[in-house]
């Protein structure tokens, strides 16, 4: 039987160099990964320990002005609502990245506007101020008939307003969450008209 044919010197030299080679990237590779691991484990154990409490949001105040619905059911308003935000955590604070105010009517989209970006401490109340402009908004089925009766008969409006934020949160003033995303369902909003000297506070459905 033949010898089987030997391998060149100067690849046998080529293996021994790429041996060690491979060696050390397989290292590299279970050494971050087994540090990812760590940094998750350690997180989830900060996290289990202080036990975040739910956000909570509630609409203190909404009124409309301007009211303009034609008869083609196109609507021109301006809703000014205002929110308060509530941080109950006393190691957690919540960055807020984006958030996103809607106003809707029997499930029809009236307007929504973005408000800047901002960083909640601990153990915070946070105002939130929001103007939305529904500029000919066309309104389908019978919901403007509806807005049309309840407006001029009762002078006030019940809406929905919902709330959309991509947050993060700090725990302990050290780790950084990844980014999740914030629903506030608020309803029923009761929106007066501007000579209706009454307020209704609305508590909301906060899931994230």
């Amino acid at each position: 039987m033949a010898a089987p044919p030997e391998i060149p010197s100067e690849e046998r030299r080529q293996i021994k160099i790429r041996q060690p080679r491979l060696r050390i990237l397989r290292c590299t590779i279970i050494s971050a990964s087994m540090l990812l691991i760590t940094i998750g484990i350690v997180a989830l154990t900060v996290w289990l320990v202080i036990k975040p409490e739910p956000v909570r949001y509630t609409v203190e105040e909404s009124r409309i002005h301007g009211f303009k619905l034609d008869k083609n059911g196109q609507l021109k308003t301006t809703f000014h609502i205002r929110l308060t935000t509530e941080n109950r955590n006393k190691k957690v604070s919540i960055y807020y990245d984006s958030l996103e105010v809607s106003v809707l009517y029997e499930n029809q989209l009236l307007a929504s506007t973005y408000l800047a970006p901002f960083h909640q401490p601990t153990c915070n109340k946070t105002r939130l101020a929001a103007n939305l402009a529904s500029r000919g908004v066309e309104m389908t089925g019978d919901a403007a008939k509806d807005l049309r009766l309840d407006y001029r008969s009762a002078g006030k409006v019940e809406f929905d307003v919902i709330v959309k934020a991509r947050i993060r949160f700090l725990v302990g003033g050290i780790i950084k969450s990844k980014h999740y995303m914030l629903k506030a369902y608020c309803s029923p909003v009761v929106v007066y008209s501007p000579d209706r000297n009454e307020l209704h506070r609305t508590f909301c459905d906060v899931h994230i």
